[in-house]
């Protein structure tokens, strides 16, 4: 979330809430200056590194995770259904 407010990306911003959705803000370049990408690689980095030990410690296998979530939002998720919409799926049958 810091790596989205240095760049001014929050997911809920008053644009995003604006447009009816909860997509990320658009900035008018495609990406930020050198200085605060510098900053934002810095916080994706603390951010990752967080996220490998948590997994580590409590022995959860990242890329099954990500693929299993991945999975989950395709059967969740009918494409033609909710494109451009910021209505909920159904919950996840876990």
């Amino acid at each position: 979330m810091a790596c989205c407010e240095a760049y001014g990306c929050e997911p809920w911003s008053p644009d995003a809430a604006r447009r009816g959705s909860r997509e990320p803000a658009q900035r008018a370049s495609a990406r930020p200056d050198p200085e605060t990408l510098a900053r934002i690689r810095k916080e994706l980095g603390d951010v990752t590194l967080y996220l490998v030990r948590l997994a580590d410690v409590l022995g959860v296998d990242l890329m099954a995770a990500a693929h299993a979530k991945l999975e989950d939002n395709d059967r969740r998720y009918d494409a033609e259904r909710y494109r451009g919409s910021a209505k909920k799926a159904p919950p996840s049958e876990r």
